[in-house]
């Protein structure tokens, strides 16, 4: 078991911008652009004191670690979209397209002590590394959707999503070399490249019984592949297809102005993150040694 105490001081600030455009260029057509900026710095200071036992006042190790680091990013995305509504009520046709663009950068110095115990013997350890991680991605996401009216309450909805994800990130460590941070650690450092592309297309049934109850059912059928590629210190690649089947239900009913139920079903899809993906070591700290994984896959949601 592991006995630790553990200190974080921690400054963030972020601004954010958010705007929504609306134009209507006549009864039958509208034009929607949906800007959104942020922009987010973070200060960060962790102290901690651990002691490992194997049993009671049977010591396994000692650890004290002072890791300091700034990080900072931005996220720029945008959505434009335009509907038109032909003449038959409920029957209408929207074409939409989002952009997303992100970059991160981080700057984490871990300055570390640890003893070892083994057979009554101790064995000392110092780590004093500094790590630049650096993090770009871009999104682009279109989508097309068409309403058709069934019936006097009931509507048909076709929707078709494709869309493209590329990340890339660098991680670069270096070790104290007793002056400054100059001695490079190739076998702590990592290039990474991922992109994730998927085709989406479902149909979905709405019945409207009344202005306080509605129901709607549906399906999507989504095609994905997850294509990764190291690049550094050593080159390698990997790609991956899905097929996914994600159904889809929701119920409303409205029983009064102060009471009214919801129930919804649907499964969704995630994909691994770069972070978990990215195939280096992660020693800071010595106890806890991590990696990601490229063999890693998608993960499926029910709710």
């Amino acid at each position: 078991f592991t006995d630790q105490t553990s200190t974080t001081e921690t400054k963030n600030n972020n601004h954010r911008f958010n705007m929504r455009l609306e134009y209507k260029i006549d009864s039958s057509n509208t034009l929607y652009i949906i800007p959104s900026v942020n922009f987010q710095k973070n200060n960060s200071t962790n102290q901690s004191l651990a002691e490992s036992y194997y049993g009671t006042n049977d010591s396994l190790s000692k650890s004290v670690l002072n890791s300091p680091a700034d990080r900072n990013g931005y996220d720029i995305r945008n959505n434009i979209m335009f509907r038109h509504a032909f003449a038959k009520k409920g029957r209408s046709i929207s074409f939409g397209f989002n952009t997303i663009f992100s970059n991160n950068n981080s700057d984490v110095i871990t300055d570390a002590f640890y003893r070892f115990f083994d057979n009554g013997l101790s064995e000392d350890s110092l780590q004093n590394q500094y790590a630049d991680n650096s993090t770009n991605g871009q999104k682009y996401t279109a989508n097309i959707t068409y309403t058709e009216p069934i019936g006097k309450k009931g509507q048909l909805q076709f929707e078709y999503n494709p869309s493209i994800q590329k990340t890339n990130t660098d991680q670069l460590t270096y070790l104290y070399d007793g002056q400054k941070y100059d001695e490079f650690e190739s076998a702590l450092s990592n290039s990474f490249d991922n992109t994730i592309t998927t085709n989406t297309g479902g149909v979905s049934y709405r019945y409207i019984k009344s202005k306080d109850e509605m129901f709607s059912i549906g399906v999507n059928l989504q095609n994905a592949q997850l294509e990764s590629e190291r690049t550094f210190p050593t080159i390698g690649s990997l790609k991956q297809s899905f097929f996914d089947v994600l159904p889809n239900a929701f119920w409303r009913k409205k029983f009064s102005a102060k009471s009214n139920i919801r129930i919804f079903y649907r499964s969704s899809v995630n994909f691994p993150s770069i972070s978990q993906l990215q195939d280096v070591l992660n020693l800071s700290n010595p106890l806890r040694v991590s990696s990601g994984n490229p063999l890693l896959e998608q993960s499926n949601t029910q709710f």
